[in-house]
């Protein structure tokens, strides 16, 4: 292995038979006790994509199989989150422009890099309550924050996503290695999948907007699971159903938060943990 390929631990993770997996709903939680025979899988980190050739080579030689298909969280992994965090601060902004909300410092401050990835999936999905917790300490002193701006927030930032969609913003996003990982892991027989906190059909435009598409539409995707489809343990069962593997050590989740790791743990597969982009 290169130096910036990093072996973090070996866990033991509950196998979850595919078959047991909805295709769109899912009940097990990564704290579910499952009671099926167990493996050991390994977490790995590295400081991008172009190390996972190598990363994948390790596993498979230290475990005596072969990565058939591999799921990738996009924000963080595939795609720099600046210019997605500078969507959700400008969505803030306009709601809360009354209360003298400074969030656009502290997303374009991407060095406090886990702060941002909180913002965007707890926004997204996350209870109102939550959202107050985290822009209440934007505002002006002595200035509160409503249950109705926290939903307006929300709604602001789907449609401000939207029309930076249209508009293609997030076109120099794309980490420089990432189509040249992907089409040689494709040409290579891995299925690739996608799995995410953000709703499928805005995952697939995300994707679309830098060139990256499904199989159905030409491209290299087997199959796109947001979080509409479940939390990211589901969407990786969603996934191994879809492998039809009987051996989820033969499936690799790639992200960058501990929520991707969970994930893959949960469902007793490898996984990479891209380290935090600067």
């Amino acid at each position: 292995m290169g130096t910036n390929v990093r072996v973090k631990a070996c866990a033991e993770a509950d196998l979850l038979p595919t078959s047991t997996i909805p295709a769109l709903t899912c009940a097990i939680t990564s704290n579910d006790p499952v009671g099926f025979p167990k493996m050991k899988t390994t977490d790995y980190e590295i400081d991008d994509l172009s190390a996972l050739p190598a990363v994948i080579a390790e596993i498979e030689e230290a475990n005596g199989c072969t990565i058939r298909a591999i799921s990738f969280d996009i924000d963080g992994t595939l795609m720099d989150v600046r210019a997605i965090s500078m969507v959700l601060a400008e969505s803030a902004m306009e709601v809360l422009k009354g209360k003298g909300c400074s969030i656009r410092g502290r997303a374009v401050s991407i060095g406090a890099y886990e702060r941002v990835k909180e913002l965007i999936g707890r926004v997204r999905f996350g209870r109102w309550e939550d959202q107050v917790k985290i822009f209440q300490p934007t505002l002006s002193a002595g200035k509160t924050m409503t249950r109705n701006e926290a939903e307006a927030i929300v709604n602001k930032y789907n449609a401000n996503f939207d029309l930076a969609l249209q508009t293609d913003r997030f076109r120099d996003s794309l980490f420089p290695e990432t189509v040249r990982v992907l089409t040689d892991l494709h040409i290579g027989k891995v299925k690739l999948f996608i799995h995410s906190g953000r709703y499928t059909d805005l995952a697939k435009r995300q994707l679309a907007s830098v060139g990256i598409h499904t199989e159905k539409e030409g491209g290299i995707l087997s199959d796109i699971c947001g979080g509409d489809r479940g939390d990211k343990v589901c969407q990786i069962g969603n996934h191994l159903r879809a492998v039809k593997s009987n051996d989820p050590g033969e499936f690799l989740v790639v992200g960058d938060t501990r929520d991707d790791i969970d994930a893959a743990t949960a469902n007793g597969t490898h996984s990479v943990r891209i380290r935090h982009r600067q």
